[in-house]
C-alpha cells in the first residue's frame, strides 16, 4: 500500500494540513471555605485571543458586552492551556449571570463554546 505524499503548501483548513480551529471551553463554580470565591476555568486548545469575563445582577447570563460589567480579562495566548480566574464574591448581591466572551466582536480562527445559561447563573 503506498502513501501520498504532500510536497509544497498545504492550504488553510485542509484536512491534509491537520489544522482544526481553536476553541475556548469554560466552567463556573463555587469554591473556598463558605464557597465564597466564584472560579472560572477557561481551557483553551490552541492560539486564541482576549477575554473577558462580564457579569450582570440576576439569573440571565449577558449575551453581549453591553448588558454587563466587565469583571476580569484573560491575555491572549498562543498555545493550548488551562487558566483560572477567581473573583472574591464577598458582599456581592446574587445571583449573577455571567459569561465569557471574546474581546473582539467577531473574533476569526477560534471560537468560545459556552455552557448552558443555567450554568452560568452564580447563586
Amino acid at each position: 500500500m503506498s502513501v501520498p505524499v504532500l510536497t509544497g503548501p498545504v492550504p488553510p483548513g485542509s484536512a491534509a494540513g491537520g489544522l482544526v480551529q481553536p476553541t475556548v471551553t469554560y466552567t463556573v463554580s463555587r469554591s473556598g471555605w463558605r464557597r465564597r470565591t466564584m472560579r472560572v476555568q477557561v481551557r483553551t486548545s490552541g492560539p486564541v485571543g482576549e477575554l473577558i469575563l462580564f457579569a450582570r445582577p440576576g439569573a440571565a447570563p449577558p449575551r453581549v458586552a453591553a448588558e454587563a460589567h466587565e469583571l476580569s480579562r484573560l491575555a491572549a495566548v498562543d498555545q493550548a492551556v488551562t487558566r483560572t480566574i477567581d473573583v472574591t464574591l464577598d458582599g456581592a448581591q446574587l445571583p449573577w449571570g455571567v459569561r465569557l466572551l471574546p474581546a473582539l466582536v467577531h473574533p476569526t480562527g477560534w471560537s468560545v463554546t459556552h455552557p448552558a445559561d443555567e450554568d452560568l447563573v452564580v447563586r
